[in-house]
């Protein structure tokens, strides 16, 4: 059976998918009460969704003025710990009964957050050795570039699509409109981060093609890349430890305690 139809795809940003593996570490790290801050703070960092969800709580008018430098830390610094934790629970909770009902795009969504938390480590990185003010912001930029992919795969839904597999995912995607990230970000109420300024737009463009190969949605052809136009090779180095230490981070949170 091969997808016939663009209506199999159904945009709903109630649908977008927390990573499975990370809203779980997030639900145990959250409800022990030694957790380190720090490490809320950088696990929260590493997941798009619920990195935006915080941010648009914190902008809401009850917290005051929106934050002029959007940032997970800001956000929590606003919110207050309690309220955090409550909403990322909430949040991952919702997430982990939705869930994908279809396998293939499932693990394509955990592909998917792999790729997107290594563009934004790199933007991180690149960032901090420019000197930026707003190492964060960049980051923000590279965890919610690739939100249109992770809604076209949480917008398929139906008993047909629940079948595909990867190669009619794949189909299915190339022929499809998937909504745009600047519609996305309206919708989460984020529409500050749809027009990055230009040494981020820079940041983002360059870290994303240097690890595009890595993204389940990346044709078959190979890209060649300069790396050197990203700048020395230290930065890569930074961001790579910027994903070990997180990855880590996730794995121990995921882990019993007892």
């Amino acid at each position: 059976m091969q997808p016939d139809s663009e209506d199999l795809f159904l945009y709903d940003v109630r649908n977008l998918p927390t990573s499975l593996r990370v809203a779980f570490a997030l639900r145990q790290l959250l409800e022990d009460p030694d957790t380190d801050l720090a490490q809320v703070e950088d696990l929260l960092s590493a997941e798009p969704v619920l990195a935006s969800a915080l941010i648009r709580a914190a902008n809401a008018a009850t917290y005051g003025s929106p934050m002029l430098h959007p940032s997970v830390r800001t956000a929590i610094q606003k919110l207050g710990f309690s309220a955090a934790r409550v909403l990322a629970i909430a949040l991952a909770v919702q997430q982990i009964q939705r869930g994908i009902p279809n396998p293939s795009a499932r693990l394509m969504a955990e592909e998917l957050w792999e790729f997107t938390f290594e563009v934004a480590c790199l933007c991180e990185a690149v960032a901090t050795t420019d000197r930026s003010a707003t190492p964060e912001l960049s980051m923000l930029h590279g965890l919610t570039h690739s939100l249109p992919q992770f809604a076209f795969l949480a917008g398929l839904r139906n008993s047909r699509t629940v079948r595909f597999s990867r190669e009619q995912i794949l189909e299915l995607a190339g022929r499809s409109h998937l909504p745009s990230l600047y519609r996305i970000l309206t919708d989460l109420g984020l529409e500050e981060l749809a027009h990055p300024a230009e040494a981020d737009q820079v940041r983002l463009d360059l870290a994303r093609t240097a690890t595009r190969m890595r993204s389940p949605f990346a044709g078959g052809e190979e890209i060649h890349f300069d790396a050197s136009l990203l700048g020395p090779v230290e930065w890569f180095e930074r961001a790579q430890r910027r994903v070990d230490e997180l990855k880590l981070l996730l794995h121990t949170a995921a882990s019993s305690r007892y």
